[in-house]
């Protein structure tokens, strides 16, 4: 399953990409984030392992991301995904926009057996529930850390 966010920042592009990128500020602008270890770091690929609070736990897990400096562009995959996800992946997106930036936030996710139309509700009800509950709170972070500084 797709989904996709997206937020205007009074701010550049630039400064907001880096906001992105650095991840020792995560846990200062992602409400849902509580940590980021960065494992390692190598022509702009990263191994990081994130803790991240949702409304009902705190969950870790282990993302490798690849970032492209020129396009402006991070795309991220979850290695072992909490269950009952058995893949996460996407893309965060900054892009000039009028007198500011705009950023898009993408994951795509499946879960278990998706043949079943109880699976399909289960992934309706995680999409709803923690990647946009999530993704909304990533964004709002991002905007009001960027636009304060």
């Amino acid at each position: 399953m797709k989904t996709s966010s997206e937020i205007f920042i009074e701010a550049a592009p630039q400064m907001v990409f880096e906001s992105i990128v650095n991840v020792d500020i995560w846990p200062k602008i992602f409400k849902p984030c509580q940590s980021v270890t960065l494992e390692t770091v190598k022509d702009g690929k990263q191994r990081m392992r994130i803790s991240a609070k949702t409304f009902i736990n705190t969950y870790e897990w282990n993302s490798i991301r690849e970032i492209d400096y020129k396009r402006k562009k991070v795309k991220f995959k979850q290695l072992k995904p909490v269950f009952p996800i058995i893949k996460m992946s996407g893309t965060w997106e900054v892009r000039n926009f009028e007198e500011g930036t705009k950023v898009i936030l993408v994951h795509d996710f499946s879960i278990h057996e998706k043949n079943n139309s109880i699976f399909h509700l289960i992934e309706v009800l995680i999409k709803k529930l923690y990647v946009d509950r999530n993704s909304e709170k990533e964004l709002v972070g991002l905007k009001d850390y960027c636009e304060r500084k």
